[in-house]
């Protein structure tokens, strides 16, 4: 009979003791990085792998077992390993006790990425192709009207607000993108406010400015930017930006969404809603990026 996660927890405990290392063995860190989708987590964690020599990436780990394994077969060096929320948000009790070092499975450094929502919403919008491709549910007819959609409004030919984009993905690929993402935020707000204070949080928006010496002193080195471009890297990499939402974003988008978004954004530090000075989206990191994805 399969053992239960509780059973197999309390059976790591008791044989933790016979694990102990000798002192003579060299001084690794282990880093746990945590976030939602789409908001720097791969870019983040390869910089930290890529500041380490001898580091292993474990790339989002989705099932429990990933725990059992690690402790029993824990890497020889560095290690970073990536988790993405949503993966485990089935298992929130599981997730937050790794966290909070409540499980023989413990890490050296724990770090915890948030985002602006409304890019990150954006970014899931136009990456959604991605995953309905690998899933077979991507037809050309589909992917050709949504791409004329986002000419549209790169071209400035007719005004599309930000919902009727989302409903038209509803229409065109049968996914409610927009349930999904504010059930996941919600989740996660509660996940981030209840957080230990052992658990360093850091912006996306500082990542791409280079604003993270506060990270580097609490992780103990600097980060290198100097990330090799490998495919995972070119997949899902788009603008290395943010602020996008402002060209997406009209005014009734933001008396929709602001009432939604808000408590979360007032617990990460967003609070601008302010769209004046917006442009149009740039073809580049819109219907090219699309393709692109399409085409992978």
């Amino acid at each position: 009979m399969n053992k239960t996660i509780k059973e197999r927890i309390s059976a790591l405990w008791q044989r933790q003791p016979e694990t102990s290392k000798l002192s003579s063995e060299p001084s690794y860190i282990s880093i746990l990085v945590v976030g939602k989708a789409k908001t720097g987590t791969t870019f983040l964690a390869k910089a930290m792998q890529n500041s380490l020599g001898n580091c292993s990436l474990e790339m989002e780990p989705k099932a429990a077992e990933f725990i059992f394994d690690r402790y029993l077969q824990k890497p020889i060096g560095n290690e970073v390993v990536k988790l993405i929320f949503e993966h485990w948000s089935s298992k929130p009790n599981l997730m937050s006790a790794l966290l909070a070092d409540e499980l023989p499975v413990r890490f050296d450094k724990k770090v915890i990425i948030v985002r602006d929502p409304r890019d990150e919403l954006v970014s899931r919008l136009l990456y959604l192709v991605k995953p309905l491709k690998d899933q077979g549910k991507l037809t050309d007819s589909s992917l050709e009207e949504w791409l004329v959609t986002l000419r549209t409004i790169e071209e400035g030919e007719k005004r599309i607000p930000f919902q009727e984009l989302l409903n038209r993905t509803s229409e065109l690929f049968n996914t409610d993108l927009l349930a999904s993402f504010v059930s996941y935020m919600n989740e996660f707000s509660s996940y981030y406010v209840s957080k230990p204070n052992s658990v360093f949080a850091v912006r996306y928006e500082d990542l791409i400015d280079k604003r993270v010496e506060h990270l580097e002193k609490y992780l103990g080195f600097s980060l290198n930017y100097a990330i090799t471009e490998d495919d995972l890297i070119r997949r899902t990499k788009r603008s290395s930006s943010y602020g996008s939402w402002k060209s997406f974003f009209h005014e009734e988008d933001v008396e929709f969404f602001k009432p939604i978004m808000s408590d979360f954004m007032g617990h990460i530090g967003y609070q601008d809603w302010s769209i004046s000075a917006a442009e149009l989206p740039q073809k580049e990191v819109t219907s090219i990026y699309v393709e692109r994805l399409a085409s992978a």
